[in-house]
């Protein structure tokens, strides 16, 4: 597979400028975790097979769409920093379960179909680590969504051919935050610890 990636889309530059105003409370940037990740997983959804079902519309009882496998999903939430965008994720695959985590250890999930949320890939190292584990418990579909990838983490869609990326934004800027300038700090309102 390959990263699909949205840095030049004009809904993801306004996000990502207002995710990092150093002058918004972690509220606000919650919200905006919140927004991104639900962006992300609206662009998953062409990766997804739908299926009819009934309605009721304001016409009566008609056909619509929903998620074939809409049970079958689990969201494993990276913690701390992934949190808030994978309840982005979660708000548009509503009836999936849903794992705020810091390590994946779960092994009940075969045939399932995964999605990883974490706030920001670096190296890759963590995510490598994740998706071997749940690589183990044979699962249908792994989809690893982030908020940034960095490039030089972009090797990981050839070395996982079979895992859906989903990006944000891909970042050449390597900088890593500490104290108050780390997503995790600023989501938490931790910066002063």
């Amino acid at each position: 597979m390959t990263i699909r990636e949205f840095t030049n889309k004009n809904a993801v530059q306004l996000l990502a400028t207002q995710s990092r105003r150093a002058d918004i409370s972690s509220t606000e940037l919650c919200k905006i975790h919140f927004e991104m990740g639900k962006y992300l997983a609206h662009q998953m959804l062409d990766d997804f097979e739908l299926t009819e079902t009934e309605i009721k519309h304001v016409q009566g009882i008609k056909i619509g769409c929903e998620l074939a496998d809409k049970n079958n999903i689990v969201i494993f939430a990276l913690m701390r920093a992934g949190l808030y965008a994978a309840q982005g994720v979660r708000s548009v695959f509503t009836d999936s379960q849903f794992f705020p985590v810091k390590e994946i250890d779960n092994n009940d999930l075969e045939n399932k179909i995964i999605i990883v949320v974490d706030a920001v890939i670096n190296t890759g190292k963590s995510i490598e680590k994740a998706i071997e584990h749940l690589r183990k418990s044979k699962p249908r579909k792994i989809f690893v969504a982030t908020l940034i990838m960095q490039k030089d983490a972009l090797h990981l869609a050839d070395k996982y051919s079979d895992i859906y990326f989903y990006a944000l934004r891909v970042s050449e800027n390597k900088y890593v935050g500490k104290g108050g300038t780390d997503t995790g700090n600023r989501l938490f309102n931790t910066t002063n610890l």
